[in-house]
């Protein structure tokens, strides 16, 4: 650095030297051709004046023919400094010697000699003179008398001009010294030395090569400001390390979290991987001689459709991010993540290398699918349960249904006993399963005795003609009770209709069957629509006369806090008033959602819970429906009572039939939306069907109100406390709140508090009632 200060410094100076010596040379070579002028000009005066007092002062001489005096004359003139030779012709001597005759002077070698013309030295002389003058002698008559010339002499010229030059060139040189010497000190003391103090300080600088202390301020005003603006490069240098080490310190500790709780990869251009962390290895089983540099195909699962795959390359390479739930092929075992898939960009946005954090789900996903599969089985029988049947049904294309009823199974389980009721019930599904083991139909336990036989796709004709063997088959299977062998008989009913509606009416065709008593009826318009329209009709003026007279109301379950054993909140449940009694929402609900009236319902339970609950500091919850949530009237309608009310923070909404939800976004907009009023979210039902942890965490839940029929067994069923109980440990790590609904004895309420439940409701505690408690 400091060898590029001198360069700097002394390129100047010499740019500055190489000026003025061209400057004193320009100079000099004008004084020297001025001077040159001027003294030829005075030569050439000097010989004009010689010359005319010369001629004026000689022809009186030439008239007298006194040689001598005016060759006198000639050699006082010839001691003037620049007169090499004076050379007069006289005319008059001439004519009377008959010959040329020449009188003149010439300085030879500093000497006054005779001017020879026969004497080659003196020829010489006057061939090389600097400049001669001549003219005629005439008296004053005018006649001419001779001839007069006078040549000076350019040695002397050339001696003046050489002392000219050399005088020239000192006082140039001792110029241009002198300036520079100036010139040095100046540039030395302005320049050189403020730089040199500069580059100092900046070289003197800490290990993170920041200066140590700030440059001082400088007179000129240059330097002032390339100081103010080094010092304020230096700040900022500070400033931005400070930011900087804060960063690398933040994200040494993001990148340990991320280390110790995600597996994290790294992988070139062609997807070839070129990091992984620890827990990639302790994951997958892999080591790093068998994973850096080979294609992430290593990990890739044959059961991952290659169109995911195909997706997430075209979203990377579009410098998107990538969020997808995969599973991993490992070298031991596979597993499941949860990933997040993005470009990492150099300063020109171009895609340098990927980057994959995950996060190991692969627990979460077995115990969903434990989940999933007790939620779809039926704990007596193992066989499909009715959300297995309504999941199929869903997926099926030409469905075929059939209902198989055990006829008069009551009285048979009130003859021999529960226990040997449900061995029946077990047999009985046992044999159906046997019977259809190499037929392509799914075997179902609804409820009770009935049991369901489906199938997704399938000749309707083949279907009535298996089920019809089938039945007759099962009629001949007796099942041993007591030492004695039961055969039992069976009523059916099928049904080949659309998905919505194949399940209600084959039960439709069932009952028909019962009532007909036929085995087997096949289910067809004639048998439905005169009964059904007559219910619909009935039913429906019956909601719009309750409409009218104020006749549907809230009715409030208590909901009691385990920890604490007092109520803490309520559910409004809605039920319709008939002169003395209150009628379930069972018979009039569903048929209210075909006519105009179910949101006029919703509305009505909505303003009276509200009204109710205005005046104390209770909290209390209000069943929804997705159809409530997806209806803009009915959600307007709630943004405003919360908004009168002001009680948001003591309503909860628990949303029924969750596992319908299909318009995700729809619902999680209500969500967010109510939770700004500081209202909270249920899910009611939870743990049969569709139940789905991932679900919970995406509807930001604050409650979940654990499925009747698991609290119900949950003291004698061993299935049913291993799924409360992975809900119970997945609510509290999310920090949900879990409800045990249907609570019904003591021994119930002592296992929901072994398991550690935060809240109970059910009959055990009270019935649903028309007025809270005190």
């Amino acid at each position: 650095m400091k060898n590029r200060q001198r360069s700097i410094f002394y390129t100047l100076f010499l740019a500055i030297s190489l000026t003025i010596l061209i400057a004193v040379f320009i100079v000099s070579k004008i004084f020297y051709e001025q001077t040159k002028e001027y003294l030829l000009k005075n030569i050439d005066s000097d010989i004009k004046t010689s010359l005319i007092q010369l001629k004026n002062s000689i022809y009186p001489f030439m008239d007298s023919y006194s040689i001598h005096e005016y060759e006198n004359l000639i050699e006082n003139e010839l001691n003037r400094e620049h007169v090499l030779a004076i050379i007069v012709e006289d005319y008059n001597m001439a004519k009377i010697v008959g010959s040329k005759y020449l009188v003149g002077k010439i300085n030879n070698n500093s000497k006054t000699e005779e001017y020879d013309s026969n004497n080659k030295s003196h020829q010489e002389k006057i061939a090389h003179s600097y400049s001669h003058l001549q003219d005629n002698i005439e008296n004053q008559n005018g006649l001419i008398l001779g001839h007069i010339a006078i040549y000076a002499s350019d040695k002397l010229v050339q001696e003046k001009l050489k002392y000219f030059i050399n005088a020239s060139i000192i006082i140039a040189l001792l110029s241009t010294i002198i300036v520079l010497l100036v010139i040095y000190f100046v540039l030395h003391q302005i320049i050189q030395k403020p730089l040199n103090n500069i580059m100092e300080i900046i070289n003197n600088k800490t290990v993170d090569g920041i200066p140590t202390s700030t440059i001082p301020s400088y007179n000129s005003k240059e330097l002032a400001i390339l100081s103010l603006t080094i010092n304020n490069m230096i700040e900022s240098i500070k400033e931005s390390r400070y930011k900087l080490d804060q960063n690398i310190a933040f994200l040494k500790s993001y990148e340990l979290a991320l280390d110790k709780s995600s597996i994290v990869t790294k992988s070139n251009l062609k997807g070839n991987i070129i990091y992984a962390n620890e827990y990639f290895y302790e994951i997958s089983g892999f080591t790093p001689e068998e994973v850096i540099g080979k294609s992430h195909n290593i990990i890739s699962h044959k059961d991952t459709p290659k169109e995911i795959y195909k997706e997430l390359w075209e979203t990377v390479k579009r410098k998107k991010v990538w969020k997808g739930t995969l599973k991993n092929r490992g070298k031991l075992d596979d597993y499941w993540v949860d990933s997040t898939i993005l470009p990492i960009l150099d300063e020109n946005q171009n895609i340098v290398e990927f980057i994959a954090v995950r996060h190991d789900i692969t627990k979460m996903i077995k115990q969903q699918e434990q989940l999933d599969k007790i939620a779809n089985t039926d704990t007596l029988t193992n066989l499909g349960n009715r959300y297995k049947l309504i999941y199929d049904i869903n997926h099926s294309l030409h469905p075929a249904l059939a209902i198989i009823n055990i006829d008069n199974f009551s009285q048979l389980n009130d003859f021999y006993g529960y226990e040997l009721g449900d061995y029946i019930l077990k047999q009985v599904g046992s044999n159906i399963s046997g019977l259809t083991e190499h037929v392509d139909t799914n075997v179902y336990h609804l409820q009770g005795d009935e049991y369901v036989l489906f199938n997704s796709n399938v000749d309707k004709n083949e279907f009535e003609k298996n089920v019809n063997i089938l039945v007759s088959a099962l009629a001949d299977m007796s099942v041993k009770i007591n030492d004695e062998f039961l055969n039992f008989n069976f009523t059916t009913g099928i049904s080949f209709e659309y998905k919505d509606k194949i399940l209600s009416t084959a039960d439709m065709a069932l009952k028909v069957a019962k009532r007909n008593n036929e085995n087997i009826i096949v289910f067809s318009e004639k048998i439905s629509l005169n009964k059904e329209y007559e219910n619909n009709i009935y039913w429906s003026k019956k909601i719009r006369t309750a409409i009218i007279n104020n006749d549907f109301l809230p009715v409030y379950q208590p909901i009691i806090n385990n920890k604490t054993d007092k109520v803490e909140k309520y559910e409004s449940l809605v039920r319709m008033r008939d002169e003395d009694k209150l009628i379930s929402p069972f018979f009039f609900l569903e048929i209210s959602k075909k006519t105009k009236y179910y949101s006029t319902i919703t509305k009505i339970m909505i303003e009276k819970s509200f009204e109710k609950f205005k005046d104390n500091n209770l909290e209390f919850s209000i069943n929804l429906t997705i159809e409530d949530i997806l209806n803009k009237e009915i959600e307007e309608y709630i943004y405003d009572m919360l908004r009168i009310y002001n009680i948001g923070p003591r309503v909860v909404f628990e949303i029924v039939e969750s596992e319908s939800i299909e318009n995700f976004k729809e619902v999680l907009d209500f969500i967010n939306k109510i939770k700004i009023f500081g209202s909270k979210i249920a899910i009611d039902d939870f743990g049969t069907g569709y139940s789905n942890f991932i679900y919970l965490m995406k509807l930001n839940t604050d409650y979940i109100k654990i499925d009747g029929s698991l609290i119900k067994e949950i003291n004698t069923n061993k299935q049913a406390q291993v799924v409360v109980t992975m809900i119970v440990d997945f609510a509290k790590k999310m920090g949900i709140k879990t409800v045990a609904e249907f609570v019904e004895t003591q021994e119930i309420q002592n296992k929901v508090l072994e398991l550690g439940i935060d809240y109970s409701q059910g009959y055990f505690f009270s019935e649903p009632k028309t007025d809270i408690l005190n």
